[in-house]
């Protein structure tokens, strides 16, 4: 095959068209079976490189090993903000956020929201290395930097009491 025969035979499509021709022929051997884009997308740039810097990875690394993660809860010690899996799902791949209500994740997915959760309350890092893990884990979340910040601090406002609502006050 030469070269005009080839282009003329390549046809470009983008990963989206790729993902949606997936769910489709996924679908065909189950019609309730749909292929989680967002995870696929997720995935794919993991598999393409994921964090490729040492010091990024051993931080990350680090931060993971504090957490608990079992088959069904992902939980820290230091919070009150816990990830758990879905009933509905045998694969365990299906992951629900305290701190992010209404959305379903993957459990690598979870694991990295809980991370940002972790490095947030220890917060032993510098501010540079803070935000350039963050945003590393909130790619894999799927949800902006500037998201995961304002609903972990929405979340942790939640938590705060009053004084006088402790017992001692009382």
């Amino acid at each position: 095959m030469n070269t005009e025969t080839a282009s003329a035979t390549t046809r470009t499509i983008t990963i989206g068209r790729v993902f949606r021709e997936l769910d489709s022929y996924l679908a065909e051997s189950d019609p309730a079976f749909r292929y989680d884009v967002a995870a696929g997308f997720a995935r794919l740039r993991r598999g393409m490189g994921g964090v490729t810097d040492p010091v990024l990875r051993a931080v990350i690394g680090e931060y993971r090993g504090c957490l608990t993660i079992t088959e069904l809860r992902i939980t820290s010690p230091r919070s009150s903000l816990f990830a758990a899996r879905l009933a509905d799902d045998a694969g365990g791949e299906r992951w629900a956020l305290s701190w992010l209500p209404g959305r379903a994740f993957t459990r690598e997915q979870a694991i990295c929201a809980m991370i940002v959760d972790e490095i947030l309350v220890v917060h032993e890092l510098d501010s540079t290395t803070t935000l350039r893990v963050i945003a590393e884990l909130a790619g894999t979340i799927g949800i902006p930097v500037q998201q995961v910040l304002a609903r972990l601090a929405n979340a942790k406002l939640a938590e705060v009491q009053p004084r006088w609502a402790h017992p001692e006050f009382a």
